[in-house]
């Protein structure tokens, strides 16, 4: 069974120091020039050394598509992560496993990855060295997972990698891999372990489209006795639009990472994946188009809890067809702090308050209150002015959401939110039941679902994950006629589109109701 700690999964881990040199470096025994080979499946492993301890290495692999073992310009780029000596728990790329920052890096383990001729290249301080090898059939596999990707006109449809991956159970992720053929057709061979159901099928290498739109990826529950899972096809077209720029860190240093793109409608939400460059490249379809209110985000440090980086944004007002937008985002570490306290009437909110401090064209923070409204923000001192202030979805009803601008070193940034007077339910009976899109949408970690009743009736109110299971019940009984509202805290879920649905049956039993919407939480 192939299990990894997070490998090759793009997003954002990058390192303040300068690159130095790798020496002795070996790849399943085998050293720089010199080829390696393992069948899908098998370990892959590799070692080396770098000067300083702690150091960075910027690792790139390579379908070596000519065979040549020779990196040149036709070759495809699979996957680019960084990894860093002495750090196991990383946020992007393989974990060094001796745990020790002592200029030796060591990683290994079982990979399904595809069979092909590959170039693994490894830099630092400008110098790379490269490996290559050479990866196998699966012997004997138990599951076949197919489908075709259609593509542009005038883009190759071979070399194109896609992954079935899956969380095990003790927080690792596990791969197996295909590469498409000269006509995109691709076959994912796995073993007989189903433990990770469901597993999902995704195109893993998109960065080679530039800004087309890949299709949405399937998910797969692998059963003992059904072989072959057929038709998992993937589109990938063009774009009539477009956004692109390079993610840095404060130094310059390109920040290998995912770009989160959204709009206040709810129905844009995408993750785009930067390439070893840090370039991104966002595409629209016309279907999308114009849009508004856009926001890009580097979509790592969008975590509340996080305290290490200040989250990369960028807020565009509009787009439409044939705009092709460049700009580019910058994440800066953390190296100060504003703290206060938030206060709802002069008294303590007794409970917990989700904060926003910003610098609208730059970037943003979370943090979260105590139950008595204190507050610290971990900020960077390179950015001078932020706004602060509560989202208004954590307000209680009649509260409405105040901010302040504050500096980076600030001890007593405090808000008082005043009540502005809060209007009855059910001041005016509405004509017809209803179910209001979510606000804000996307959201994080909580959102406020509206809905109207024009009589008394029993209501359910409850939300699903995508593959349809319920995960929360907000509603469940005898509501009176009126404008209501609820909130729904999506704290211990992941990431992703969920639906939320009503009934709803009047007590004069003349009347029933049901709708579904999508909302989506962003973390």
């Amino acid at each position: 069974m192939k299990k990894l700690s997070l490998l090759f999964v793009l997003s954002l881990f990058f390192s303040l120091t300068a690159y130095s040199q790798v020496t002795n470096l070996l790849v399943n025994g085998q050293s720089s020039g010199t080829n390696f080979s393992m069948a899908s499946g098998d370990q892959l492993g590799w070692s080396y050394d770098v000067p300083t301890p702690g150091d960075t290495t910027l690792i790139v692999i390579w379908v070596d598509a000519n065979q040549n073992g020779t990196l040149d310009a036709n070759d495809v780029v699979w996957t680019s992560f960084y990894q860093v000596d002495g750090v196991i728990n990383t946020q992007g790329g393989p974990p060094d496993l001796d745990g020790l920052a002592n200029g030796h890096v060591v990683f290994q383990q079982n990979l399904g990855l595809a069979p092909a001729h590959y170039i693994m290249v490894f830099t630092n301080h400008n110098i790379s060295k490269n490996v290559i090898g050479t990866v196998t059939n699966l012997v004997s596999p138990t599951f076949t997972i197919s489908g075709n990707v259609t593509v542009p006109a005038g883009v190759s449809k071979a070399n194109i990698m896609l992954s079935l991956t899956s969380n095990s159970g003790n927080g690792q992720q596990e791969f197996w891999d295909a590469i498409t053929d000269a006509n995109g057709n691709f076959t994912i061979h796995k073993n007989a372990d189903t433990s990770g159901n469901p597993w999902s099928v995704n195109i893993d290498n998109s960065t080679i489209f530039g800004s087309a739109i890949v299709s949405n990826g399937y998910s797969i529950t692998l059963t003992p006795g059904t072989s072959t899972y057929n038709g998992n096809n993937f589109t990938v077209t063009a774009s009539a639009a477009s956004i692109s720029g390079t993610v840095r860190d404060e130094f310059g240093k390109p920040a290998i990472t995912q770009v989160q793109v959204n709009n206040s409608q709810g129905n844009i939400n995408r993750r785009i994946p930067t390439d070893q460059n840090g370039v991104f490249k966002v595409g629209f379809l016309p279907s999308e188009l114009p849009a508004a209110n856009l926001y890009l985000g580097s979509s790592y440090t969008s975590d509340q809890n996080n305290t290490n980086y200040v989250t990369g944004f960028y807020g565009l007002a509009s787009i439409k067809s044939g705009d092709a937008v460049n700009h580019d985002i910058i994440i800066f570490k953390t190296n100060s702090t504003i703290s206060g306290r938030v206060t709802l009437n002069g008294n303590s909110p007794n409970y917990n308050l989700q904060l926003i401090c910003m610098n609208s064209d730059t970037g943003f923070v979370f943090t979260t209150t105590d139950i008595n409204g204190y507050y610290t923000a971990h900020v960077s001192n390179k950015i001078y002015n932020y706004s602060i202030g509560p989202q208004t979805v954590n307000l209680p009803p009649g509260y409405v959401s105040s901010s302040i601008q504050v500096h980076p070193g600030e001890t007593n940034a405090n808000i008082n939110i005043t009540l502005s007077g809060v209007n009855s339910d059910n001041s005016t009976t509405p004509k017809a039941f209803n179910l209001s899109q979510n606000y804000p949408n996307p959201f994080n970690p909580s959102t406020s679902i509206s809905y109207q009743l024009p009589s008394d009736a029993y209501v359910t109110l409850k939300i699903f994950n995508v593959l349809g299971n319920e995960v929360k019940t907000l509603i469940n009984g005898f509501i009176p006629a009126g404008s209501h509202q609820v909130q729904f805290n999506a704290n211990g879920l992941s990431t992703g589109v969920y639906f939320y649905t009503i009934k709803a049956n009047s007590l004069n039993g003349k009347q029933s109701f049901q709708n579904t919407k999508k909302m989506i939480l962003m973390k």
